[in-house]
């Protein structure tokens, strides 16, 4: 249960810390957008690997090898921030094994 709160939280942080044009930002409505695009999923002998064109993985040494999304934005010194993160969409894999990261 530990790992899957620590999955989650990194997951979160990559959502909101990218490349290209998954994010984009949006100046009427004052948000920050992301969309996932496709993800490919390879058979590794018995695990899967999950992977995402041009993107790296979370690379920490037993967690799950999953893609990582991240990007900055930059505020004035002065300003500050409010995050809220809504998910709007979302799909679940059953019955398969992820990879994890192993240090070379």
């Amino acid at each position: 249960m530990k790992l899957f709160i620590k999955i989650l939280f990194l997951l979160f942080l990559s959502v909101l810390t990218a490349n290209e044009n998954k994010f984009a930002f949006n100046e009427m409505e004052n948000k920050l957008n992301f969309t996932l695009g496709d993800l490919t999923f390879d058979q590794k002998d018995e695990f899967t690997q999950v992977t995402s064109k041009g993107y790296g993985t979370i690379a920490l040494d037993g967690f799950p090898d999953l893609p990582i999304f991240t990007t900055y934005y930059q505020l004035p010194q002065e300003k500050s921030i409010d995050v809220n993160f809504t998910i709007t969409e979302s799909q679940i894999f059953e019955n398969i094994e992820i990879e994890t990261y192993k240090l070379e």
